[in-house]
């Protein structure tokens, strides 16, 4: 007898715990086909592009590869939005520099306001203010495949931003990007 209900209190209990599992965050698959996905840690706290569901919201993630002028120089740039967050709106993370010079490899990031070759990163706030890269951070993005005929990019990221008012410094961790190009 005692058997008849310690399996329906038992089925009770698998139920309840993986209701009240909270799913933590995963990271999108490393991968080198350009899947379109984004995803890293900001001071502990999970980033990913994430849009209101609005038919006027912008884009959530794009990555987009110019040339400037007639010159030999090339403007790389991704761009990811969450407007859900108030904290940080928008992360983006550039590149400046000879087409030549954009390749797999590691490379370290700088400050977004140097006119000069090399990467840089920002983030916009709701309320103007930034954080960013700077001519001291000590961090790096590696970019795993970098491939101009099928227009696919994919890499992995981390360094420290710093508030442009404050100076307060974030940590941005585990990060990691599969992109097409436009």
């Amino acid at each position: 007898m005692k058997l008849i209900y310690f399996k329906p209190f038992l089925v009770f209990l698998l139920i309840l715990s993986a209701i009240s599992c909270k799913k933590e965050f995963e990271f999108p698959e490393i991968t080198q086909e350009g899947k379109g996905t984004f995803g890293c840690i900001i001071d502990g706290k999970k980033y990913v592009p994430e849009d209101l569901k609005s038919p006027l919201s912008p884009r959530v993630i794009s990555a987009s590869l110019e040339q400037i002028g007639a010159g030999e120089y090339h403007y790389l740039v991704i761009s990811v939005s969450n407007d859900k967050t108030k904290k940080i709106g928008h992360f983006k993370i550039s590149y400046y520099g000879a087409l030549e010079d954009l390749h797999e490899g590691k490379f370290d990031v700088t400050d977004p306001a140097i006119v000069g070759r090399g990467f840089s990163s920002e983030i916009f706030r709701g309320d103007l203010y930034t954080y960013a890269t700077d001519e001291n951070t000590e961090g790096a993005i590696t970019i795993l495949k970098f491939d101009k005929r099928q227009k696919i990019i994919s890499g992995t990221f981390a360094f420290p931003m710093f508030h442009s008012k404050t100076g307060e410094r974030i940590e941005v961790t585990e990060g990691r990007f599969y992109l097409k190009f436009d």
